[in-house]
């Protein structure tokens, strides 16, 4: 008794995993799908950073400019983009 017992709790416990993986793998490709859609919206701030740069305005200034007009935005992503 004890060893079906055993095969059952194995055998639950493997599909158990089996639904969590596959959960997981999911949600994965939902984040990603939105990382990437992000991605796509951060070029519509480029341009106006690329110009606020050439009128001499700093990163942090720029940062905080385009932080008001709804755009989240850090200094440091601001360098990477820009560069």
């Amino acid at each position: 008794m004890f060893i079906i017992g055993s095969i059952i709790f194995i055998v639950y416990v493997y599909f158990l995993i089996t639904i969590i993986r596959k959960q997981h793998k999911i949600q994965r490709k939902e984040n990603n799908t939105v990382y990437d859609t992000n991605d796509l919206a951060l070029e519509d701030w480029i341009e106006d950073a690329k110009k606020m740069k050439e009128d001499g305005m700093s990163y942090r200034e720029i940062s905080d400019k385009l932080s008001k007009k709804g755009f989240t935005v850090s200094k440091s992503t601001l360098q990477r983009k820009i560069n």
